[in-house]
């Protein structure tokens, strides 16, 4: 700064004069703003430092949920296994979703499981041979299946006496060894036995049905709970959608007479052979080849009528497979 510079601030500040000094109130005010602002400015600098601490515990945390291995959700028992599928089938998940179901599927207990219109499902549950017919909603259990809507057919095959029941809103089917079906339909509910017997265990007692019973083979229970039973024969239309999803049968390896019990047992018939001489050709007659898919019940006869002189088909309106031989010998 040059001379005449310093010259003429000297000048300005003796015009000025001496500034008057303040008052002890005036000093009590500036002390308390002063701390005021201090304390302002310590508050700042804690939080930052405090922000930034956290952001590392974050970061060190973020580190070790990456590096230790998340804990797993243990998955329900799988309690059935899709044998067939088609149509729109699908598992409702515990999340709300769907999945759609296919054959080797497994579906596991507590899952609800749809099937759509023009659609079915065949499982094996518990060694039995479960089938869910179009419009059918269910939820399996360990060891039961509660049937909300629809209708289900079950062959009980190797399952155990009492191992497996159907839960609905009119009682619990239990079976006695047998093929039967039940239906939920419009609050109404209809057990039909097939072969053997089942009990309806119901809130006003125990109703047995039983396929040898000619009054009380079926029973209804009205959407009222009005309980009526009648007769119902093993080949009637009631169970015609049954076939559509059966499993098949592998004719490689096995006997004629192995492959028309299970036709016959398929469609509800009674296996009748003309002759002893069409017994002894049937289970004489095995099947080779290499196609080992699974058949359907009409082509395992044609099948085994190409293949062999045995012929099999359906008497008395339909209720008898008679197998007979195709020659001068039966």
């Amino acid at each position: 700064m040059s001379a005449s510079s310093d010259d003429a601030i000297a000048r300005t500040l003796a015009r000025a004069g001496r500034r008057a000094e303040p008052s002890p109130d005036q000093f009590q005010r500036w002390r308390e703003q002063m701390a005021a602002d201090l304390a302002r400015v310590r508050r700042r600098r804690r939080l930052v430092r405090a922000g930034v601490a956290i952001a590392a515990c974050l970061a060190v945390l973020a580190v070790a949920v990456g590096l230790w291995p998340a804990a797993e959700v243990p998955l329900a028992e799988a309690v059935a296994r899709v044998e067939t599928s088609f149509g729109g089938v699908v598992v409702r998940e515990p999340s709300g979703g769907l999945r759609s179901l296919s054959a080797g599927d497994r579906i596991r207990q507590g899952q609800r499981v749809e099937v759509g219109q023009r659609s079915g499902l065949g499982v094996i549950m518990l060694d039995a041979d479960l089938r869910l017919g179009a419009d059918s909603t269910v939820v399996f259990a360990a060891d039961a299946v509660e049937l909300l809507d629809g209708r289900l057919y079950v062959d009980t095959r190797g399952s155990r006496l009492g191992e497996l029941r159907i839960v609905t809103r009119a009682g619990t089917f239990e079976h006695l060894g047998t093929q039967y079906l039940v239906s939920v339909e419009a609050g109404e509910v209809v057990g039909a036995v097939r072969e053997g017997r089942i009990v309806l265990h119901g809130p006003t007692g125990d109703v047995t049905l039983a396929a040898s019973d000619p009054a009380a083979s079926m029973v209804v229970v009205s959407s009222g709970g009005e309980l009526t039973t009648r007769a119902v024969s093993s080949t009637a239309e009631l169970w015609h959608w049954v076939a559509d999803l059966s499993p098949g049968f592998v004719l490689v390896g096995r006997n004629a007479d192995d492959a028309f019990r299970w036709v016959a047992r398929e469609r509800g018939q009674r296996l009748e052979y003309a002759s002893p001489a069409a017994r002894w050709a049937a289970r004489s007659a095995r099947l080779g080849g290499s196609d080992d898919r699974p058949l359907p019940a009409d082509e395992v006869v044609a099948v085994i009528a190409a293949a062999t002189e045995l012929r099999a088909v359906s008497e008395q309106d339909g209720a008898v497979l008679s197998v007979s031989l195709g020659s001068k010998a039966d």
